[in-house]
């Protein structure tokens, strides 16, 4: 698919298909990087642990530091760049074949990656962006930092930079969402966490400071 400002592609995804080795799935995220790509649908492969390839029969347990080596380059690569993973944990899980518990989405968001939570296909899944949030947040290692994070990345790093309409109802309440049910000191992590990822000078207040990143993912 073409966006307006670049390209997204499906790579890395097929961790269990025996025509295609853990190698070359890492290779063909390379290649989307290289070939300018803004978006990589799927990217399983860079946070997969290579003990569940291993167990999978998908890599030989002699490989696994040799692909360690390799994975880690890659996603060096992809941070770097700025290229967004788009997480679909449903597809991941029915059509991958991946438990929950196997799901790299913690991982993406421990490495710093930029990361949104996507359906893949509503229709064909039966599923939506809510579910999908729900199911992203029972994975492990994903935090409720991490949930607001690849909330509001899915804004700021929308397909095209397409319109938001009704912008200012989205913006009142995410600011009251984000720190609903929080203690003072969850408050505190929460927007030191968020200032550092979209690179936010703090305001006077906690509450001033999630206006300032929500209007940055909104392009406010």
């Amino acid at each position: 698919d073409v966006t307006l400002l670049g390209m997204t592609m499906h790579a890395g995804e097929q961790l269990l298909n025996t025509k295609v080795d853990p190698f070359t799935l890492l290779d063909q995220v390379d290649q989307a990087v290289s070939l300018g790509t803004d978006r990589i649908g799927h990217a399983l492969i860079l946070g997969i642990e290579p003990e569940i390839l291993v167990q999978k029969g998908r890599l030989d347990r002699a490989d696994v530091e040799k692909f360690r080596i390799r994975q880690r380059e890659v996603v060096d690569r992809v941070r770097s760049r700025g290229v967004v993973i788009e997480t679909n944990l449903s597809s991941n899980t029915e059509i991958s074949n991946l438990t929950q518990g196997e799901h790299p989405a913690g991982t993406f968001a421990r490495e710093g990656l930029r990361v949104t939570v996507n359906t893949d296909d509503e229709t064909v899944l039966s599923t939506t962006i809510e579910r999908e949030f729900e199911r992203v947040s029972r994975a492990r290692g994903v935090t409720r930092d991490d949930l607001a994070t690849m909330m509001l990345e899915g804004y700021r790093s929308r397909m095209g930079n397409r319109e938001l309409h009704q912008r200012g109802r989205i913006r009142n309440v995410m600011i009251n969402a984000l720190s609903a049910d929080l203690s003072p000191t969850e408050l505190e992590a929460l927007v030191a966490h968020l200032a550092s990822y979209f690179h936010v000078s703090p305001a006077g207040s906690a509450r001033g400071t999630i206006i300032r990143v929500v209007d940055t993912a909104l392009g406010i």
